[in-house]
């Protein structure tokens, strides 16, 4: 019986510890948050960098204990944002990535004003490209989320965090990197929408460039995604975009069009967009709607008159039939 009711003792103190050292993790419901001075700041962050390579190397061991002895150089911070934060590095460290995101998306949202924004921002660019470069791991194939949608999620939170006006900065790269993934998988219109927002931001220079060629490139991959032998069953305002956003490429950046062939392209829209209104002509002639078909054949001739749908347009013209008009109409 005594015996029995040692064992019991010594299980209730082991409880208390481990709930004590439990507690000591976590802060308690008084605690805050100190703030750290320019010099520690600058400290904690080559700190964090440094362990950041031992993350990349995979050393998940090395990584926790590295965080455990900088929680107990920064105790100000460390049972608030370095410990999310740490939680985070040691699940990248282990390549959990949806869960390393998690914590860095954490230390955004409950620290905003932390010395850990940067280095949290850093980490969900990485994942987020990870992503959509396609590489899937275990615990995003537990909550069943697609590897493309988890890095487009973490990509708009990148980029919303930190604007798209610093032509080298992570806002405007995440976006970047969402629009080149949409088209890699042919998704034009989200892609069209994703450079139009940066264009938005940006008129000019490089990002401005990539932008309006983005634009231009998808528009008209847009309309080219339809089989051949249905596209004239689809709205030409694909077309008609593209070709303006290519002129004002060519008149902004005339040595990249002329090494981009724009030129030739622009040929080649003009050329599909007189085919269309020949065909609307041609409709309009088999069904005796005389004086419609001479009017997108005039609109052929005027606005395209270099293309050869111009020329047959020249011809229908030329008959007496058309040249007096009709009444059927």
């Amino acid at each position: 019986m005594q015996r029995t009711r040692r064992i019991c003792l010594v299980a209730i103190v082991a409880l208390g510890l481990a709930g004590c050292q439990t507690a000591a993790t976590r802060p308690s419901p008084t605690a805050q948050r100190q703030p750290l001075t320019s010099v520690q700041a600058e400290r904690l962050l080559k700190d964090i960098a440094a362990i950041g390579r031992l993350a990349d190397q995979g050393q998940s061991g090395a990584v926790k204990a590295a965080f455990e002895q900088l929680k107990a150089e920064f105790p100000q911070i460390g049972r608030f944002d370095l410990a999310i934060f740490a939680d985070g590095e040691i699940a990248y460290a282990s390549r959990r990535y949806n869960k390393a995101a998690r914590s860095f998306e954490k230390v955004l949202d409950d620290y905003p004003e932390s010395e850990l924004r940067q280095p949290a921002l850093s980490r969900l660019y990485q994942i987020g490209t990870r992503y959509l470069a396609g590489q899937v791991s275990m615990d995003l194939l537990i909550f069943r989320i697609k590897g493309y949608e988890r890095g487009v999620q973490l990509l708009e939170r990148v980029s919303q965090e930190t604007g798209l006006q610093d032509p080298n900065g992570l806002g405007l790269r995440s976006a970047m990197a969402i629009a080149r993934s949409y088209e890699q998988r042919k998704m034009y219109e989200e892609a069209y929408l994703k450079w139009s927002q940066i264009a938005a931001v940006w008129d000019t220079g490089q990002p401005g460039k990539e932008a309006l060629l983005g634009m231009a490139q998808d528009k008209l991959a847009s309309y080219k995604q339809h089989p051949p032998n249905r596209r004239h069953l689809y709205n030409i305002a694909h077309l008609a975009a593209a070709r303006t956003y290519y002129q004002r490429l060519k008149s902004l950046w005339p040595e990249e069009a002329s090494r981009l062939n724009i030129d030739q392209i622009l040929q080649e829209i003009d050329q599909e967009v007189a085919r269309r209104q020949l065909a609307v002509a041609q409709y309009y002639m088999r069904t005796g709607k005389r004086q419609a078909a001479s009017l997108y054949l005039d609109m052929v001739v005027t606005d395209w008159p270099n293309t050869s749908a111009a020329q047959i347009a020249r011809q229908l013209l030329a008959q007496k039939g058309l040249q007096d008009g009709g009444t059927r109409d």
